[in-house]
């Protein structure tokens, strides 16, 4: 399985990673730190798997933002977004948009459930 992971925190991508190794150790796993090696990366690798932060600090581009544009590349992937942000309208609106959604603080439990 490829799985990117989109966090601009190099704490949260490490944490995830190793969570994710647990699960699927064969796994090629891709990080990104922006949204244009995102971008870049997502054109440049088939991928199966995203697991996408909400906030993006330092941009001015959203988890949602950058949902629309994988979805203009027309990728068909599962994609779970990663959030600190407990608002019942940022729930709402990952669910009306198609995601999965973890709230941090990330725990292996919680990365596990997406790979059983």
């Amino acid at each position: 399985m490829n799985i990117l992971i989109i966090d601009d925190s190099r704490v949260q991508r490490t944490l995830i990673a190793s969570y994710v190794r647990k699960f699927d150790p064969t796994g090629n796993i891709f990080e990104s730190a922006t949204p244009s090696d995102a971008y870049a990366k997502l054109r440049g690798h088939p991928i199966d798997l995203i697991t996408l932060d909400y906030h993006l600090t330092d941009t001015d581009v959203t988890g949602f933002d950058l949902l629309e544009t994988i979805r203009e590349l027309h990728l068909n992937v599962r994609i779970i977004m990663i959030t600190s942000d407990l608002k019942p309208q940022v729930k709402e609106k990952a669910i009306q948009r198609g995601l999965e959604l973890i709230f941090k603080p990330l725990s292996i439990q919680k990365i596990k459930s997406f790979f059983i």
